[in-house]
């Protein structure tokens, strides 16, 4: 069979549907990844055929702009994210166009919730579909939704609206828009006003390990959810000497990095972060891509590095400090690293604050919280208290009895119902 997927988002975004689509390869089917650019390699890397999807935001916004985004306060806030909103329904036409082409000759789509001309292809080409979400951001009054935070004293109700709250919220931005697109480009009806299709030869699948947050009793029936399809880079991936040096020097390193969204992070907090490093002569691994970076001199126990697969350095450091994505989250768990979440958007604080609830980290530090105070507190706390690294180490054990992506290829050929 031919897989097509669209895989919207940041690299670590991406990793997943890459270690899913090398499995169906590996059991002989065909398999393309529409995706941005920054996927390209790394599809090239597992043999994976590539499409470039357009639209990437992170091309489409300055520095300037993302800046303004994430530090603007009050209704310079508000003008930054309506001008954000103008941006994405501008990159959305190419997004339609290129998602496609990418899905040409498809006989099953697989789809990121943020691949917003997924449902609709599915419907045009009468192909199954299943949309495949990494977070547990599916409608339940069992746990709060990820992206949309609601007051706990309202409890499931609560959930409820966080969740109606957060799938409506793109959707009706570019509802009008996907619309007419439907008409013009695909020849199909106008959609429900509160969902994006009619279609029901579509499925959910969750990839996010049901030992750290329960599969949801009132989920329908046909919902799926995995463990964490993870792509095992680091055995393709060669380190440089002065890595493995810097590693095998004294006590292990700590590491520090906020992956795709360094921009969000301004030197103030970047500069604040390594002096500390410096005054308690903390040995640390860092991204060189860290805002104002290159204007700080390094001593020879702090390292900034370019990119390094997860699955190759963190079982390597003593603890990870990190911005909350759920790929760096998972890479930490399973290595049994004791995390601490610096959170700054959506989903963040919610895995941040699962940290704590798990017994792994300190009280998560949100960007707009941080002090250097908060941070020397924090850090001090992540280091000295051996219970985190227990218990980290207990959620890995369970984890490495898991095989998210053996468990969703299985999920999704019986969803297709074709024999194994």
């Amino acid at each position: 069979m031919r897989f097509s997927f669209i895989c919207i988002g940041t690299y670590g975004d991406v990793v997943p549907y890459v270690a899913l689509g090398a499995k169906l390869r590996q059991e002989g089917h065909e398999v393309i990844i529409g995706a941005h650019e920054h996927a390209k390699e790394l599809c090239q890397k597992f043999s994976l055929a590539y499409y470039p999807i357009g639209g990437d935001l992170a091309k489409h916004t300055s520095k300037e702009e993302a800046k303004s985004l994430f530090e603007a306060k009050g209704l310079k806030k508000i003008t930054a994210f309506f001008n954000v909103m103008r941006l994405l329904r501008k990159v959305l036409d190419i997004h339609l166009k290129d998602c496609r082409q990418a899905t040409i000759d498809a006989d099953v789509l697989i789809y990121h919730p943020a691949a917003f001309a997924g449902p609709h292809l599915a419907e045009f080409l009468k192909i199954p579909a299943i949309k495949m979400s990494l977070q547990p951001e599916i409608l339940t009054s069992q746990h709060p939704s990820c992206l949309i935070s609601m007051p706990k004293y309202l409890g499931k109700i609560g959930n409820l609206i966080g969740h109606f709250i957060s799938q409506q919220f793109f959707w009706q931005i570019f509802r009008k828009k996907i619309n007419q697109w439907r008409k013009s480009e695909l020849n199909l009806s106008k959609t429900p006003f509160w969902r994006p299709t009619k279609y029901s030869n579509i499925k959910e699948l969750v990839t996010f390990s049901p030992s750290l947050i329960k599969r949801p009793t009132d989920w329908h029936s046909s919902t799926g959810m995995v463990s964490f399809c993870r792509l095992k880079e680091g055995g393709r991936w060669t380190p440089s000497k002065q890595l493995i040096q810097f590693l095998e020097e004294a006590e292990k390193p700590l590491y520090l990095g906020f992956g795709s969204l360094t921009e969000a992070f301004p030197s103030e907090i970047v500069n604040t972060i390594i002096e500390v490093f410096k005054e308690k002569k903390i040995k640390a691994i860092i991204p060189k891509n860290l805002p104002g970076l290159e204007n700080i001199l390094l001593p020879e126990h702090i390292l900034a590095v370019d990119y390094i697969p997860h699955d190759w350095l963190f079982p390597k450091v003593s603890a990870v400090i990190h911005h909350g994505g759920v790929g760096t989250l998972s890479a930490g768990l399973y290595a049994g690293k004791a995390t601490w979440v610096m959170p700054c958007i959506v989903d963040q604080f919610f895995f941040g604050q699962k940290t704590f609830e798990w017994g792994i980290g300190p009280k998560p530090l949100p960007k707009v919280q941080f002090t250097k105070k908060r941070f020397e507190d924090g850090l001090k706390d992540l280091l000295r208290n051996t219970s985190y690294t227990k218990n980290a180490l207990k959620l890995q054990k369970r984890l490495d009895q898991e095989d998210g992506t053996q468990e969703a290829y299985q999920w999704i050929i019986q969803q297709l119902e074709v024999k194994l």
